[in-house]
């Protein structure tokens, strides 16, 4: 802290050496300071202003063009433009406005009415009686003022890139953008002399541009632009990205005298388009000169007509900002919640196209963090800033993106918008090494199959089922395998208890009772408790939770106490199995299929070995830490947070192993190896035994069924000796091989549909002798029934 205030006390010394001096070639004036309703008292004030005279051309008029600046600004930047104008005969001045340049630097009011009364005063001063108004900008205003004072004074005007209305402010709402002011001057005028960095000498003009726009009532210039009556020529650029071009054209209806000009440009029209802007104005002043002004006018350079698909688009996207702020706000919150590097990139697009303002966007970002991020004051603080420049780079990404739009077309918009996402991404994550770690699991997780959503890795399969369904003549043929399983064969809501019963009392199936769905939570776990001490088959403490019907891992969970029963039944309120559990450490997926040439055998498909995530500690790192240094595990970061609670911040001893999950499950954070070197005469006689012994509902068989099995090493799994059958999945049951992260895309979709293809072939055969497939309807019922409403099963353990 010491040293900071000294870094800020030495920036305030070192800030008036470097001071500049004057721009040269300036002339000045003094003249009563104002205020927006007139004169304050006696007090005076400086007016500085450069000139340029006319060095040729012909023109009737004899009245000076007189250049009024935006905010920021000052005199020089019309300094092209002004000489270009004087080329062709027509005079010109240029005054710094009251708080800008080298004009009177502390002055009581900054409103553009202000100015404007300043601007009058020094036309008094130079003996100017008549003048042309061109503004840019902030400008706008100030011209607009002068011409509601003093209408007799200003012979034409012409609004460059000008802000001249409330609408066209932002938000549009006044006091939405007055307390965004509030704290701008907040922000950088008061707390920016709170940095240490030598910039103080530049508090005038920090001040007077944030003031500028507090003192500026912007409603008082809508009313002055519906009464004006003095030829107005509007000069905009079609891609402004302070003034957005829809305002311009609002300013054109409302200015009954005025011609609209949209030129292929962005805000700095007298700056990089000063020669084609000076074509304009000597055309439009020459008009006014000889009374040939028409009212009414509008022309478009032809890059700024819309058409196509992109400009109905575009068109779509526009009517967002005659949305309230609020809701925008509000909204912007709503989808950050989805993804926020997302909605910073569409937030940048929308902004690009004069739809939601960054302002609304900011709203609604820094509310989401605040309702759902943790941390102190200053990790706030330094998120708002973050967020506010995050929407800068990506209002600049849509700036570039809507320019493309019609050379790449709306394919391309949306794979930029998608890269741009990436971009925001990777800058919010960049700046620290637990945020790089974070980015490069997300890019892990894009790349490789196995974390993609189910959704995505099924989607190819959807031609090829269609085309098995023609083949065998029927969408649901693959509900007929498995007769002895309930619901087409384990669609969806089968019971896991009843298949387990269906193997028999061979002593490799793993015991489970039923804990039934209905009384409160602590009746259930005294059920769970009787259930164990009166049946020695399950044993003691750790056992098995889960519902009877669920899949990928849903709402397992090994129990080590009767805490952790209470606690698990409070949030599952379903049907319960508790089941023995085998303490392995090795787990194993068998696919298992009956051979459709001879239905009397079967055969391995797959085996999968599971490896249970664990990480060993150094002595120095955090448990989060080390799941983001693991190249694998980084990218289950938010499953191992979840489970592991407040334990993650632990800082494991050197050598001590931490376990992340028992559970051999995907879902839960288990990785996948394909392992065809277990498969051995021993494990297929087992299996084979099992599969052809099952008697499910009505003596019905098993085709096809994924054994999900715990050995104490490999090698009994080779031996099909010591095994414990978990549970058996059904008809949707997946070769969990294709899930290996050492093996290819191609490969995993060639198992799926493999897969589907033999699960269809089994389907027919059962259809053929005589079992029925699911109707359409109760397969959606099921459906339903079993996701719907579905518990929170907890994360596993």
């Amino acid at each position: 802290m010491g040293a900071w205030l000294l870094l800020v006390l030495l920036s305030h010394a070192i800030g008036p050496l470097l001071e500049g001096s004057p721009a040269s070639g300036l002339s000045s004036v003094t003249v009563a300071m104002q205020r927006a309703g007139g004169p304050v008292g006696d007090r005076t004030m400086r007016i500085a202003y450069r000139t340029w005279r006319k060095r040729g051309g012909e023109r009737d008029s004899g009245d000076p063009i007189i250049y009024l600046h935006g905010s920021p600004g000052d005199s020089g930047n019309f300094e092209r433009l002004g000489s270009v104008l004087a080329s062709r005969g027509w005079a010109g001045i240029a005054p710094d406005l009251p708080g800008f340049g080298a004009s009177e630097r502390w002055i009581p009011d900054y409103s553009v009415r202000a100015h404007a009364r300043g601007v009058l005063a020094m036309m008094d001063a130079l003996h100017i009686e008549r003048a042309h108004l061109v503004a840019w900008s902030m400008g706008g205003g100030v011209a607009l003022s002068m011409a509601d004072l003093a209408p007799q004074r200003v012979a034409s005007i012409t609004l460059m890139g000008a802000i001249a209305s409330q609408t066209g402010e932002g938000t549009g709402s006044y006091a939405f953008e007055h307390a965004k002011y509030a704290l701008g001057y907040l922000a950088f005028v008061v707390g920016g002399e709170l940095v240490p960095i030598p910039w103080h000498h530049e508090r005038s003009l920090r001040h007077s541009f944030i003031r500028n726009f507090m003192d500026t009532d912007m409603r008082d210039l809508e009313r002055a632009m519906r009464r004006l009556e003095i030829p107005t020529l509007i000069l905009h650029g079609d891609n402004d990205p302070l003034v957005p071009a829809w305002a311009a054209e609002l300013h054109h209806a409302m200015i009954r005298p005025s011609r609209l000009v949209m030129l292929d440009g962005g805000h700095f029209l007298p700056v990089l388009r000063a020669e084609e802007s000076a074509d304009w104005i000597d055309a439009f002043l020459r008009d006014v000169g000889q009374a040939s002004f028409r009212r009414g006018e509008v022309w478009r350079a032809p890059s700024t007509v819309r058409s196509g698909l992109w400009g109905a688009t575009l068109d779509l996207l526009e009517r967002t900002r005659r949305v309230h702020w609020a809701i925008q706000a509000i909204a912007v919150l709503l989808l950050a919640r989805l993804t926020r590097s997302g909605t910073i990139a569409l937030a940048g697009v929308l902004r690009a196209v004069d739809g939601v303002t960054l302002a609304a966007s900011l709203v609604g970002l820094l509310g989401e963090r605040a309702l759902f991020a943790r941390g102190g004051p200053l990790r706030v603080i330094a998120g708002a800033l973050g967020t506010f420049l995050l929407l800068l780079v990506a209002w600049a990404m849509g700036e570039g993106l809507v320019a493309q739009a019609p050379r790449v077309g709306m394919a391309g918009i949306v794979g930029g918008l998608a890269l741009a996402t990436g971009a925001i991404h990777a800058l919010r994550l960049g700046w620290t090494w637990s945020g790089r770690r974070r980015f490069l699991a997300g890019v892990q997780r894009c790349l490789h199959h196995e974390f993609w959503h189910p959704v995505v890795f099924y989607l190819p399969l959807v031609p090829w089922l269609v085309l098995l369904s023609v083949r065998h003549r029927g969408a649901l043929v693959f509900t007929c395998a498995n007769p002895g399983i309930a619901n087409g064969g384990g669609v969806a809501g089968e019971s896991k208890l009843e298949i387990l019963r269906g193997l028999g009392d061979d002593p490799c199936v793993l015991h489970a009772e039923l804990v039934p769905a209905g009384p409160a939570a602590e009746e259930r776990a005294a059920v769970v408790r009787q259930i164990m001490a009166c049946d020695p088959r399950l044993g003691s403490y750790p056992v098995v939770l889960k519902p009877l019907a669920g899949e990928r891992g849903y709402g397992l969970r090994i129990a080590r106490s009767d805490a952790d029963v209470l606690g698990y039944l409070r949030t599952m309120t379903r049907d319960v199995i508790v089941q023995a559990f085998h303490p392995g450490p090795v787990e194993v997926g068998v696919l298992w299929a009956r051979d459709p040439r001879s239905m009397d055998r079967g055969r391995i498909v797959s085996v999968t070995r599971k490896e249970f995530p664990r990480v060993v500690g150094d002595g120095r790192r955090t448990l989060v830490e080390l799941i983001l240094a693991h190249p694998r595990y980084r990218s289950q970061e938010r499953l191992f947070r979840a489970r592991m609670g407040d334990r993650v911040h632990e800082v494991p001893g050197e050598g001590e192993v931490v376990s992340l999950g028992g559970i051999g499950n995907h879902a839960q954070g288990a990785a996948f190896f394909d392992a065809p070197e277990l498969i051995s005469d021993a494990l297929s006689a087992r299996i084979e035994d099992l599969a052809l012994g099952f008697r499910g509902e009505g003596g019905g068989e098993i085709d096809y069924g994924r054994f999900d099995v715990r050995a104490p090493s490999l090698e009994a799994v080779r031996e099909g000796r010591d095994l414990g059958i978990v549970e058996v999945n059904g008809t949707l049951a997946e070769s969990t091989n294709l899930y290996d992260p050492r093996r290819s895309l191609l490969f995993a979709w060639r198992v799926l549909f493999a897969q589907w293809a033999l699960v269809y072939r089994l389907g027919a055969i059962r259809r053929s002798r005589g079992v029925r497939p699911l109707a359409i309807r109760r397969l959606v019922c099921l459906l339903v029934a079993h996701h719907g409403d579905r518990p929170d099963g907890g994360l596993g353990a």
